[in-house]
């Protein structure tokens, strides 16, 4: 999954085959890229967007179908919020920037 931050630059998302989640962000000015970082937690699926407050938010889903959210604590901060769980259950996820607001963030 990716997103474009409010400076422009891009954040890339995703798991791998056990479940572990990592991000990389695009190095300003350039088209080289941050090495992969690991982020707490093991989804199946996942799912970035930018909020009107520049704060990317972090949406996944497990194999038990919980759905997760957390937001950075900041823009370009590379802290975030807990998990938090979304009530329902999904097999797989998506987000959009047009409907990412203020009012979905912790």
């Amino acid at each position: 999954a990716v997103t474009k931050l409010f400076d422009g630059r891009l954040e890339l998302v995703g798991t791998n085959s056990a479940g572990q989640v990592f991000e990389r962000g695009q190095f300003p000015n350039s088209l080289s890229w941050s090495p992969w970082q690991q982020i707490d937690g093991s989804l199946a699926a996942v799912a970035v967007a930018t909020n009107v407050d520049g704060k990317v938010e972090l949406f996944g889903v497990n194999n038990n179908d919980v759905i997760f959210h957390r937001l950075q604590t900041d823009p370009n901060a590379n802290t975030w919020t807990a998990w938090d769980v979304i009530p329902g259950s999904l097999r797989t996820i998506a987000a959009t920037e047009s409907v990412i607001s203020a009012s979905l963030t912790a």
